[in-house]
């Protein structure tokens, strides 16, 4: 199961308890890198577009039932350009019975020359398209797509970015774009939007995510891509019924943002999530989490999350209980997937840290959804390069977590029990150990037994003591072997928090 803090601290382990059933947490072997990846759902299956990086010429659909079995795949191949998918985690849409998908494809074989938006119909079977057609549109050199949506019985939404070339040297300057299209795929309107910045600057906004809200309007946000740094988050609202733009704002934070993400609070106002770099060398990211009107006006916002991590996330979903989840990838030592939830008074639930395997393994989160049962589904991939006897491998990976992050039944806490976990931070020294190592705690902590149990990445208790602590540190000594362990510390029958302890 995985063990939940508040207050940004990790949960990044798996216990395997009797009378608990671990989720949906497999890999697919296809010898790909899968950073970018779309992903549906309908009642009984998933549904899944990629491009395969030994074959940048090869689109390839997978269709997974709840169960994890593939049912049925379809490989398209473009014998003329290179296609890419960006970071189009929202362009893949079940609807009416068919899969409707978005991307982008490079005619002249190189990312330099002109791109082209390719939106494709599929039957859900995936035993061919129904109906494809290309958007390229004038006085622009290339157009890509990065986020779709459906907004009624015969329209949808995509949002981008059309380049131009400007300037002596003509280097490339991005427009935000949002177009709308039929379900035959006839454009009805199109708007291309430039951001503040001289045209001397390269590149500008870029389209990540689409939000409809009740009152006729569409707001975009994303990451504009500026040089220099910093970069910069931005969010933008146009008229849904004519595609006119109301207004178009930037966000630069402390040290640069590394992107912007809203979801509809239904009460005239968006949730917003942006990655926040922390230092100047953008090597560390928290989340500033924030409330935002109609106009653009923050009204409030809030810095969670770790320090000196580098996590990414890729998207911000609202929960059906009313909440907020975000999910992307992080790098401590390796990558690792990871999924935040918080309330909608901005108070962190959980955060959870996720792995196919191994915690010192690559485990990427690509794109992610919550599907009817309330649990939450993650796609992306899996670098297995630990004790492979046939040499490393990468493969897809489909995870499944519920509501609380938890990825095996059984394990839930309600928020009324997180509201009143009481999490401290520590740290174990030395790490790797022999067998015997302190704990240090940030802050001095209340006299009283604590807890402590040690889990090996089978899910296996091996040990456990209780110690009385009255200051800021303990000491430990072990005969465990050689081995990669979670320490986990709780106090009065509450959770504290966990860290990774390796005995060498």
């Amino acid at each position: 199961m995985k063990i939940l803090f508040p207050l940004m601290l990790v949960l990044g382990f798996s216990l395997q308890v009797s009378g608990q059933i671990p989720y949906l947490n497999k890999r697919y072997e296809r010898n790909t890198v899968l950073h970018n990846a779309s992903l549906a759902m309908d009642s009984t299956s998933y549904y899944i577009g990629s491009i395969i990086n030994t074959n940048v010429r090869l689109y390839h659909y997978t269709k997974i039932d709840f169960l994890g079995n593939i049912t049925d795949t379809l490989d398209l191949n473009f014998n003329d350009t290179i296609t890419r998918i960006e970071n189009c985690k929202e362009c893949l849409q079940v609807h009416k019975g068919r899969l409707y998908n978005m991307y982008t494809n490079f005619p002249k074989r190189t990312a330099s020359d002109s791109a082209t938006i390719v939106l494709s119909k599929i039957q859900l079977d995936l035993k061919d398209t129904i109906e494809t057609k290309v958007f390229a549109l004038n006085g622009y050199q290339a157009v890509t797509v990065e986020a779709s949506r459906i907004d009624s019985d015969s329209t949808f939404l995509i949002s981008g970015l059309a380049a131009r070339l400007v300037g002596a040297n003509l280097q490339f300057k991005y427009d935000l774009l949002l177009a709308k299209f039929d379900t035959s795929f006839n454009l009805i309107w199109v708007t291309t939007l430039p951001n503040n910045t001289p045209n001397n600057v390269p590149f500008g906004p870029i389209g990540g995510n689409i939000v409809l809200d009740k009152y006729g309007g569409v707001l975009v946000s994303g990451s504009p891509f500026v040089e220099p740094f910093p970069k910069m988050g931005f969010a933008a609202r146009f008229n849904a019924k004519t595609g006119a733009s109301y207004w178009y704002k930037e966000f630069k934070g402390d040290h640069g943002v590394g992107g912007m993400y809203c979801a509809n609070r239904d009460d005239g106002t968006y949730q917003f999530i942006q990655n926040w770099y922390t230092d100047s060398i953008s090597s560390s990211i928290r989340f500033n989490i924030g409330v935002m009107d109609t106009m653009g006006n923050i009204l409030s916002q809030k810095l969670v999350g770790e320090n000196n991590r580098y996590q990414f996330c890729l998207g911000l979903i609202t929960t059906l209980d009313g909440g907020y989840y975000a999910a992307g990838t992080g790098k401590y030592g390796d990558r690792y997937g990871f999924g935040f939830k918080f309330s909608s008074q901005q108070d962190s639930l959980w955060q959870g840290y996720y792995w196919h395997d191994d915690p010192w393994e690559f485990s990427w989160i690509a794109t992610f959804q919550q599907k009817p049962d309330s649990n939450f589904v993650h796609f992306g991939s899996h670098f297995d390069h630990w004790n492979v006897p046939n040499g490393s491998k990468f493969y897809s990976w489909l995870l499944e977590t519920d509501n609380h992050g938890c990825d095996t039944s059984g394990c839930n806490l309600g928020s009324e029990d997180l509201q009143e976990i009481k999490g401290v931070e520590f740290s174990i020294y030395p790490n790797p150990s022999r067998g015997t190592f302190q704990i240090k705690f940030e802050d001095q902590q209340g006299q009283g037994y604590y807890n402590l149990e040690i889990w090996d990445m089978l899910g296996r208790k091996v040990y456990e003591d209780a110690y009385w602590i009255e200051d800021r540190r303990m000491e430990v000594s072990t005969n465990l072997p050689q081995g990669v362990y979670n320490v986990i510390l709780s106090k009065d029958g509450y959770l504290l928090g966990s860290e990774k302890l390796v005995l060498e």
